[in-house]
């Protein structure tokens, strides 16, 4: 069976170019032949030549893989995000893999269409950039397809989690402002209902424990880890705690926070 590519040349036609089968064509494009340098080289110079570009799809049905990955972000606009999703990207186009992106926008019921929509389009894996959905149902996921997550630790033989303690790095941060004097700092957490915010915030308290500050519940605001927060972040905000100094989540809100600042606010710092 002919395998049309997406430009218009066909499997046989390069099959033709190299002095090689159809099906040896076939097999090197999938990773599974067995041959010679040669033979790879002279496909590979044919593939170039014509231009030649494997239909997906076609491929998929015929080898059961897309060679697509799915990765879920919560906030895809979000410069704290950033620098993870270009990082994924590059490594998954040099390993053959083209990458779909979705936004679960902090709702579970977005997450869940967007992984709805991943899963429609065959992909051979999901990637989610931190979560909101539920670690029962994070699991059943993982047994229909391999799953990688991050911010959170799960048991699952196809799910693989890469977690992070986020208490020291809040706790640093805090002890920053406290050492520059100030003692009623305001402290800008992620979304309660989240691990990696969880722990941020105990980190911030931790801090306060340690130098013996009182705690003020009025003074920790929940935030969402978007750029958006640091509209919070505004002299009127600020003026209304009676606070010297704030510890964002995030670098959006950093740079929101100090283009609006007054003299009466002077201490930030990442948490």
């Amino acid at each position: 069976m002919a395998d049309g590519g997406e430009g218009g040349v066909t499997l046989e036609q390069v099959a033709r170019e190299a002095g090689v089968s159809p099906s040896t064509v076939s097999r090197i494009l999938n990773g599974t032949a067995n041959v010679r340098d040669a033979k790879v080289r002279a496909v590979q110079a044919a593939i170039a030549k014509l231009r030649f570009m494997p239909n997906a799809a076609a491929r998929a049905l015929a080898g059961g893989r897309s060679m697509s990955i799915g990765v879920v972000i919560q906030a895809i606009d979000s410069p704290f995000y950033g620098e993870a999703l270009a990082a994924i990207e590059k490594a998954l186009l040099r390993a053959g893999y083209s990458v779909l992106f979705v936004s679960g926008r902090w709702r579970e019921d977005d997450e869940r269409r967007g992984i709805d929509h991943l899963v429609s389009r065959r992909v051979d894996g999901i990637i989610l950039v931190t979560s909101c959905l539920p670690d029962a149902e994070l699991q059943r996921l993982s047994r229909a397809l391999p799953v990688v997550l991050t911010g959170r630790a799960l048991p699952g033989e196809r799910l693989h989690c890469l977690d992070t303690d986020a208490v020291p790095g809040a706790r640093l941060a805090t002890e920053h402002l406290i050492a520059q004097g100030h003692s009623r700092i305001a402290f800008i957490s992620g979304p309660v209902d989240h691990p990696d915010a969880r722990q941020r915030l105990e980190g911030y308290r931790a801090a306060l424990r340690a130098h013996r500050i009182p705690r003020v519940p009025q003074l920790v605001v929940e935030g969402d880890y978007s750029d958006a927060c640091g509209t919070a972040l505004t002299p009127e905000f600020l003026k209304s705690l009676s606070s010297t100094a704030v510890c964002p989540p995030a670098t959006g809100p950093v740079k929101r926070a100090r283009a609006r600042s007054t003299e009466g606010t002077r201490g930030f710092a990442d948490g």
